[in-house]
């Protein structure tokens, strides 16, 4: 029981962006871990190959920074299929000059092997997610990411977050299918 409490609460600090090695804001030519950069990523051998909807940026699946049983419990899941930071507010800081809005929050996200998803954001904030350098986008669409080789744990963590115009409780709409719902992430304020 001890192990897994120590696994969980790694997990979260993961997410929560309080390592030492947090990408300072501002992208460069190389992207860091978890710091999306305008006009980066794109398919990998490997990806699922599942179109997005012409509207939306698609997410690559490689290389989670951790798998889970279950979303942390500061995270709310929709859909059975993703889960995002809700129980508290994620803190802002300036981001990078060729970043789309201003303020840059990192927090991570979580996503149910299998089930794909659309993410949507008000043209107000923009997402990424990966450890692939992803780009800036309202909208993410997210395949059905197999499982990571060799493990069983369902649910697969990533780094990045949001950027913002100002501080906000941000309305993200998850889409899987026909089924709709919506989470508010509080971005640098309470909801």
């Amino acid at each position: 029981m001890r192990a897994g409490l120590v696994g969980l609460a790694t997990v979260v600090f993961l997410l929560a962006g309080c390592s030492g090695d947090a990408p300072e804001p501002g992208g460069g030519p190389t992207p860091e871990p978890g710091r999306p950069t305008p006009g980066s990523g794109g398919p990998t051998p490997g990806t699922p190959t599942a179109a997005p909807p012409a509207d939306a940026s698609a997410f690559r699946c490689e290389s989670p920074i951790d798998t889970l049983a279950a979303p942390p419990a500061a995270y709310t899941s929709v859909l059975d299929a993703v889960a995002l930071a809700t129980a508290s507010v994620q803190q802002v800081t300036a981001s990078g000059p060729d970043d789309p809005h201003p303020l840059w929050a990192k927090t991570g996200l979580v996503i149910r092997a299998g089930h794909p998803v659309v993410l949507t954001v008000p043209e107000t904030a923009a997402i990424a997610w990966g450890t692939n350098g992803g780009r800036w986008t309202n909208r993410l669409a997210i395949p059905g990411c197999p499982p990571t080789a060799g493990d069983r744990e369902p649910w697969m963590a990533y780094p990045g977050g949001f950027v913002v115009d100002e501080p906000a409780c941000v309305p993200v709409e998850v889409s899987a299918g026909d089924r709709r719902a919506t989470l508010r992430v509080p971005v640098g304020r309470a909801c």
